[in-house]
């Protein structure tokens, strides 16, 4: 029995490394810019860890505060790095993303292995098939996600302690377990819904069934735990005035004419979150504005949803009661996912999909699909294993393929935008790094090329100083000068305070004549 742990732990450790191996040549990619390379606190080192828990996580790059970013353990870990290397490495923190995720993936099996021992067979298949899960792909390999895979790191600790300070009555270990929640907290706010998690742990401890009230009482340390927290917290974000407006860019569901265009557009981004857990085909970093569609509640993919879930709402309540582990899958993956689900607040001013916030709700599909090749493998053994098998063989393809589009802003762009060819984020993107590449070079032809992306970016998004800035400086140099004064106006227009647009706009209005 020892050997087959000591199989089933290599099998973890080697799959979730090499799977990530390709990412270790990567650079930074999208928020890393903001939040890591370009960011004065991480390039302050160590001295600049004390600042991070003072601010939210975007002040060290612009001086922006956001009440919805505050996760200063994470963010210090790239200060350390820093501190330690004494440069930017990022192939470095690649490396430091992987080995967290085999961590992940290792507390994982050992709490399933912990809570259902009487499931062997459903810890190991649920495990590797978290293991292999494209959709995690974001989280590891965009470094900027290390504030997911930290939580979650933390939070499973948080649960192994839980469930052994059951088992061997010790409130030492359960402490240890409010501690390790403490710091998961402090690494992304996404463990707020591990509050409804330690009651449903505790409830399906293998040991005696524990009464209500004890139940009860063991959570209430770590609300208590959550509240000294967000407390620190809030001390931290009261500084942010004015509260930043809500983005339709990254939540077009603010767009919404209507309660019933709301609701029906929030029903299809449950399926869609179901669908990518189960059957994670086309991914994207982009479901942003006209590529997240806004459907009454009445529409069959709204419907369709809202059938699913009604499904596993039906499955908790058949399965919780009776300490089934589908029950426990389901219930997992409903709480979890609540957190992200734009039906609650909390996170109605991020975006309204993103695959990095099925990190931790995964879990849950995981452990259904490893319950039913478990029950497929009573029916079968080797029929089960094979279709196992050809399952860890796809998923694994799938996530190194996929780990490619994550080199970097120009690679993300131009693989994204065939998936998602509406999104402003990735053709403002893509024209940008055209227009750096044509800039470093002398090529008039990459000039050329950035054109298009720029002239759909400022259709999608009209208010952006940016894209216009870079839109006209392509046109000067290309010697369109009237549509590049025509440009420069606009970005002036749009933030009058971006002075040095003004010597441009002249020269070129002097080349017009």
């Amino acid at each position: 029995m020892e050997q087959n742990y000591r199989l089933q732990i290599g099998l973890i450790c080697i799959l979730s490394v090499v799977l990530y191996a390709n990412t270790w040549q990567h650079g930074y990619v999208l928020d890393d810019i903001a939040t890591i390379s370009q960011n004065r606190l991480v390039q302050m080192g160590w001295s600049g860890i004390p600042e991070m828990f003072r601010h939210t996580l975007w002040f060290g790059y612009d001086g922006y505060e956001s009440v919805n970013s505050y996760r200063p353990l994470a963010h210090a870990t790239f200060a350390a790095e820093y501190a330690l290397l004494g440069s930017l490495r990022p192939d470095v923190s690649h490396v430091v993303n992987t080995l967290l995720y085999a961590g992940v993936c290792l507390l994982l099996w050992q709490f399933l292995r912990r809570l259902f021992p009487q499931y062997s067979q459903l810890v190991f298949f649920a495990s590797l098939l978290f293991v292999v899960h494209p959709v995690h792909t974001e989280s590891i390999a965009n470094l900027k996600n290390r504030d997911e895979l930290m939580a979650l790191l933390f939070g499973l600790a948080s649960l192994l302690a839980l469930v052994r300070s059951v088992t061997q009555n010790n409130r030492a270990w359960l402490i240890f377990s409010a501690f390790l929640y403490a710091l998961g907290l402090l690494c992304k706010e996404s463990l707020a819904a591990w509050i409804l998690v330690f009651p449903l742990v505790l409830f399906y401890h293998p040991s005696a069934p524990l009464g209500a009230q004890k139940i009860l009482r063991w959570t209430s340390l770590f609300l208590l735990t959550f509240a000294l927290v967000w407390l620190g917290r809030s001390l931290v974000t009261a500084q942010v005035v004015p509260q930043p407006k809500p983005d339709h860019w990254n939540n077009p569901i603010l767009l919404a004419d209507s309660w019933i265009t709301a609701l029906g557009t929030k029903l299809y981004v449950l399926g869609k979150y179901l669908q990518l857990s189960v059957v994670p085909h086309t991914l994207t970093s982009s479901y942003f504005y006209n590529d997240l569609p806004l459907l009454p509640v009445w529409h069959w993919k709204s419907l369709l949803s809202a059938f699913a879930y009604g499904i596993l709402g039906y499955a908790v309540v058949r399965y919780v009661p009776a300490r089934h582990p589908l029950g426990f899958a389901v219930a997992f993956y409903g709480i979890t996912l609540a957190m992200f689900s734009n039906f609650l607040m909390f996170y109605f001013y991020t975006a309204a999909l993103s695959e990095r916030f099925l990190l931790i709700p995964s879990i849950g599909i995981c452990m259904a699909g490893g319950y039913g090749l478990q029950k497929l493998s009573a029916y079968s053994r080797p029929l089960a294993m094979g279709v196992f098998v050809f399952m860890l063989v796809a998923a694994s393809l799938k996530t190194i393929v996929r780990n490619r589009a994550w080199a970097d802003n120009f690679t993300i762009a131009q693989t994204d935008l065939a998936t998602s060819p509406q999104s402003y984020l990735l053709n403002a993107t893509m024209g940008l790094e055209l227009y750096k590449k044509a800039e470093a070079q002398n090529n008039v032809y990459l000039l050329q090329q950035a054109l298009p992306y720029f002239e759909k970016a400022v259709q999608l998004d009209a208010e952006d100083p940016n894209i216009w800035e870079y839109y006209g400086r392509s046109l000067a140099l290309l010697g369109n000068y009237s549509q590049a004064a025509y440009c420069f106006e606009q970005a002036l227009r749009i933030n009058p305070r971006a002075l040095h647009l003004k010597p441009l706009l002249e020269r070129v209005s002097q080349m017009q004549r």
